[in-house]
């Protein structure tokens, strides 16, 4: 079993490596919000909305005093009974691409707010992007043990950034 690491949004900066014990131990990598899916954007949508969580086995978890909690996994994107509350705090609200002539977006869904526009596989994808985006901004660094391919993915979620 890997070690459990805690991790929580203390208004550090997100690049500030020293403060960071992820760092320590396997470090992180920068990432454009538009690149952010599975664990990457769970984690990144809990550091957004402060929501202390923990890293094991290269999953976000949700965490109590330090230690992971019986909650289990922290996954909005695949639960909207925890990304709804989000959406809403946040004003962030997906929609369903409808133009045919663009055949990359068809089937996708987009979220914008602020004058940007993210794009995702799946409402929850998009709309979680946008959360990132308004809280932190454009990238961030993300643990590296969160990261699965990440030249391939990296290479797919550009595809998918509209601006």
């Amino acid at each position: 079993m890997a070690k459990t690491q805690t991790i929580s949004n203390s208004k550090r900066p997100l690049g500030a490596q020293d403060a960071d014990p992820v760092s320590a131990n396997g470090g992180r990598v920068r990432m454009d919000t538009c690149q952010l899916d599975g664990e990457a954007l769970n984690w990144a949508v809990a550091m957004a909305t402060n929501k202390p969580v923990t890293i094991d086995d290269g999953h976000v978890y949700h965490c109590m005093h330090g230690k992971r909690a019986e909650a289990g996994m922290f996954s909005p994107i695949n639960d909207w009974g925890t990304a709804g509350p989000l959406l809403e705090q946040y004003e962030v609200f997906p929609e369903k691409f409808t133009d045919e002539r663009d055949k990359e977006l068809v089937n996708k869904f987009f979220s914008n707010a602020n004058g940007k526009c993210h794009v995702g596989k799946t409402p929850l994808i998009a709309a979680l992007r946008m959360i990132v985006e308004k809280q932190i901004g454009s990238s961030l660094s993300v643990p590296a043990k969160l990261i699965k391919n990440n030249s391939q993915t990296s290479v797919n979620n550009q595809k998918n950034a509209l601006y």
